[in-house]
């Protein structure tokens, strides 16, 4: 019974997301056109807010989600690129804030995507769940994998190192992964969370702890 009832949440969810529109494509909203960045790495996000989609030999891999419903944006900016009909084989989450979670769910649903996020990043993924509101209303995604500090998955031909950088958020995740150009390969890394939140002192603590440990990322 218990599983009927979270089905049944789970459709009615995935109905009430699709029902809501894409917003205008338009530069007030923050559109940009969706463009190569690399041989293997798209640009998707706004003009606010990144969004990567990693081309791998096994699939497409999504790097954060834009906040919902900006995130039906990707999907369309998938077609523009060339890669509609490509599997969406995992979205990976920087950190739990709706501007970078919020479409997390919605493209899961969408695309039967894998999410990997630190439990730090779905606990602030939930909290900024529950306050959302209106069009913006958005549900915390499945997660099938929280990320361990330098941790690695390899998808098809690419491997994702992560590490767990707090400073933006206590749940900050960055990614290391090579990229190529003109098949050249080359390493790349995004940063999980750019500003330091200086006002939260338990936040900055954690952020000079951490971050003498992974200086040794960017050698």
């Amino acid at each position: 019974m218990k599983k009927l009832i979270v089905a049944v949440v789970f459709i009615i969810s995935i109905k009430a997301l699709a029902g809501v529109k894409a917003p205008e494509m338009s530069d007030e909203n923050g559109y940009v056109e969706p463009f190569k960045m690399f041989d293997n790495v798209y640009y998707v996000g706004d003009r606010w807010v990144s969004s990567y989609v990693v081309e791998t030999s096994s699939g497409l891999v999504i790097i954060d989600s834009l906040d919902f419903p900006y995130s039906k944006w990707i999907p369309i900016n998938l077609k523009k690129m060339g890669l509609e009909g490509k599997p969406v084989t995992h979205i990976l989450v920087t950190h739990g804030h709706s501007d970078h979670v919020g479409g997390a769910e919605y493209l899961q649903s969408l695309y039967g995507a894998s999410v990997i996020m630190t439990k730090k990043a779905l606990e602030l993924a939930i909290e900024q769940a529950d306050k959302s509101r209106g069009e913006h209303k958005f549900l915390p995604p499945e997660v099938q994998w929280f990320a361990q500090d330098r941790s690695s998955i390899v998808l098809g031909d690419t491997q994702f190192t992560v590490y767990i950088t707090p400073g933006h958020t206590e749940g900050d995740l960055s990614i290391d992964f090579m990229v190529k150009d003109n098949g050249q390969l080359y390493r790349a890394f995004v940063v999980g969370g750019h500003g330091v939140n200086f006002q939260d002192p338990h936040l900055m603590k954690t952020f000079f702890c951490e971050y003498g440990p992974n200086q040794e990322v960017g050698r």
